[in-house]
């Protein structure tokens, strides 16, 4: 979708180009880009906020993201700086069979929903799959955090023994401010981990409660959930056994996150 501007300062058109997701589900964000062909950075920052101010009133919540959410090492063309946090999972806990499904109900009680969107390292699908999702899996093949390249040095097909199926999962917390990736490998070696990134693009302006200080004190909780801090990851699991055995499943909504 073309979009023009006309400017009543500048002799110039001023033009756009949106691109938008071809669906919407309740539960999922819903993502659109806009591409300026021609444009002063007041009319941009001028169109934003006045689409921020249109979707408050619906009740909605409108945020700027990066396309890229997740810079992470691999890709060349990211941002060092960017980086995202890895976080590993202890290990010994949840059994494989139970990962995403378990720990997808961890992340919904943390406020994240499905990113709903495909991203930079996602190549298959373009939408990331959530526990209650119908669609495609997303699937990408990537080295193993742990391989040993230094005994990969023979062919391409030594290369390929030590590659390993690997699935993300994307989302974003509902406040904004925080971007979350789920990796599960089909190893049953290999515990699941979470790739951790932050809204860098998220101003004062759109901010609201979602504070620096609200997003350290939930990183910090999530870690505390991750390692097991004082068994609430045990006692997390074996409530989410119990219920499954009462015949209770997660709600496909996620709760809605409360500013």
């Amino acid at each position: 979708m073309m979009v023009e501007y006309k400017d009543t300062i500048c002799s110039e058109d001023e033009t756009e180009c949106i691109t938008y997701d071809h669906w919407f589900y309740p539960d999922t964000a819903f993502r659109f880009t806009m591409k300026w062909v021609m444009a002063t950075g007041q009319t941009v920052a001028d169109t934003v906020l006045s689409w921020f101010n249109k979707a408050s009133k619906q009740g909605m919540s409108l945020y700027p993201v990066p396309e890229d959410p997740f810079a992470l090492a691999q890709d060349t063309h990211s941002n060092p700086l960017r980086c995202p946090i890895r976080i590993q999972m202890v290990d010994g806990v949840v059994a494989h069979e139970d990962e995403q499904e378990f720990l997808l109900k961890i992340l919904f009680r943390f406020g994240f929903i499905d990113i709903g969107c495909n991203v930079k390292h996602d190549f298959t699908s373009p939408r990331t799959e959530s526990s209650g999702s119908d669609h495609a899996k997303c699937l990408m093949i990537s080295p193993s955090p742990t391989t040993d390249f230094s005994s990969i040095i023979d062919n391409h097909e030594d290369e390929e023994e030590h590659e390993e199926v690997t699935k993300s999962m994307n989302y974003i917390h509902q406040a904004g401010g925080m971007f979350i990736s789920l990796v599960l490998s089909e190893n049953s070696q290999r515990p699941p981990f979470f790739y951790w990134a932050w809204n860098h693009m998220m101003s004062n302006r759109y901010r609201g409660q979602c504070s620096e200080k609200f997003q350290d004190f939930l990183l910090s909780e999530f870690r505390n959930v991750c390692s097991d801090k004082d068994g609430v990851l045990t006692n997390l699991y074996a409530d989410f056994l119990q219920e499954r055995q009462l015949g209770k499943r997660r709600a496909a909504t996620p709760p809605i996150f409360l500013e």
